[in-house]
């Protein structure tokens, strides 16, 4: 076992430029992980050490597109509530819309948590 932490060992045999270059491209995470042979934490170190800001929407890739977000706030303000939102643009879950709310400035303390 090599005396190196995990994160020296996967940068000496990665194509540090290309994880970047790929990330901000956006690629999804099982592309990366199968390119690279790495995990997403160690891709996700590699970026945040080169400096890559991370993805709009956090962790999980946006479903909502970035012009749709006056429209999701629109929506919400009209009595919408999340799911049927999240229904109206294809998505699967809320979470996508929370986020753009709660970017917006839309919900309560209480809402933040559910």
């Amino acid at each position: 076992m090599s005396a190196l932490p995990e994160h020296v060992r996967a940068s000496l045999f990665t194509d540090l430029a290309g994880v970047c270059r790929d990330y901000a491209a956006g690629a999804t995470r099982a592309e990366m992980i199968a390119r690279y042979g790495i995990s997403w934490d160690q891709i996700n170190a590699i970026r945040k050490r080169a400096g890559v800001p991370p993805r709009a929407g956090g962790r999980f890739p946006r479903k909502i597109p970035v012009d749709a977000e006056k429209e999701v706030t629109r929506l919400y303000r009209e009595g919408w509530t999340k799911i049927a939102i999240a229904r109206k643009f294809g998505c699967s879950c809320d979470s996508s819309v929370h986020t753009i709310l709660q970017r917006a400035g839309e919900l309560t303390t209480k809402e933040r948590t559910e």
